[in-house]
């Protein structure tokens, strides 16, 4: 790994979680064309790395999300629709005015069900530099809740050769904020269901107690 991967991997490596530690393999520049494993079950690449079946069937690969723009479609496009899963996500184009953070709902639901069927997936584009990167990035920081910086170095320490769009960059930065506070307004609704329910089996106690027949004492007559 170079000085400048290692240094990333490090940067990544304190603030993620453990279970996603995944040691980044030695990069050389041939692995462009290939896919990497960025997570458990989770792996990204270029289109390239979505026309061999037999290295995807090797990796276990039973999914594909594709992002491309129209131009791209004849060459971006599901190759093996009988042997994998696909999300396509079209009008995705490298540009820095392109709307990412829209997608992310889409892409975390595909992601998140695929995996929990115990599936494994390769996200990709083109050439597996920008977007694919770029969503892949967001994925982790909402899904796990890690900083943009810690989740583009780890992203970058597993697939060097990436290179996020200046536009891309800005709008994982505004995600950044945007995540946070969906999951902490999620955070306290969740808290504020917890003590109404707890309040409302408190009240039926009560209910009950006072309801309950006395022994041992006489009615009025």
């Amino acid at each position: 790994m170079s000085a400048a991967a290692a240094a990333a991997a490090a940067a990544g490596a304190a603030a993620f979680p453990q279970s996603l530690a995944l040691e980044p393999a030695e990069w050389r520049y041939e692995m462009r064309h290939s896919m990497q494993a960025v997570a458990p079950a989770l792996y990204l690449g270029p289109a390239e790395a979505g026309k061999d079946l037999q290295r995807l069937t090797a990796a276990g690969i039973t999914a594909l999300l594709l992002l491309r723009s129209p131009h791209e479609t004849p060459f971006v496009r599901p190759r093996f629709p009988e042997h994998f899963v696909y999300l396509v996500l079209d009008d995705v184009a490298d540009q820095d005015t392109q709307n990412l953070i829209r997608l992310l709902p889409r892409a975390r639901a595909f992601i998140d069900e695929q995996l929990a069927r115990g599936g494994q997936v390769l996200v990709h584009d083109d050439g597996g530099i920008s977007r694919a990167p770029a969503v892949v990035v967001m994925y982790l920081m909402d899904r796990y809740q890690v900083t943009f910086d810690a989740a583009l170095a780890h992203v970058q320490a597993r697939r060097y050769c990436m290179h996020i769009n200046p536009g891309f960059l800005n709008q994982i930065k505004e995600f950044e904020a945007l995540s946070r506070a969906q999951h902490s307004y999620a955070g306290a609704d969740m808290s504020d269901a917890v003590s109404s329910r707890r309040k409302r089996e408190m009240d039926d106690e009560d209910d009950e107690e006072m309801n309950a027949p006395r022994t041992g004492m006489t009615p009025f007559q």
